[in-house]
């Protein structure tokens, strides 16, 4: 259903922001990324920090929200 579909596109979408961020020293810009899924940047801002919580990116990577 619906519910099962949006889990394994925010899944996938959490799999590439990891892969796209993991390494680099930059800052993900939140609104490009929003853009580039095409999803609110508060999707991305909650698929870093899920990425935070599990351990897979450092917590320095979601700033604040005036950043």
């Amino acid at each position: 259903g619906d519910r099962e579909r949006l889990f394994t596109e925010r899944l996938a979408r959490q799999h590439t922001l990891l892969n796209r961020i993991r390494g680099t020293p930059v800052k993900p810009n939140l609104s490009q990324l929003a853009q580039e899924f095409g999803v609110d940047r508060r999707s991305i801002r909650r698929d870093l920090q899920d990425l935070v919580t599990r351990g897979q990116l450092p917590a320095e990577i979601v700033g604040r929200e005036d950043e």
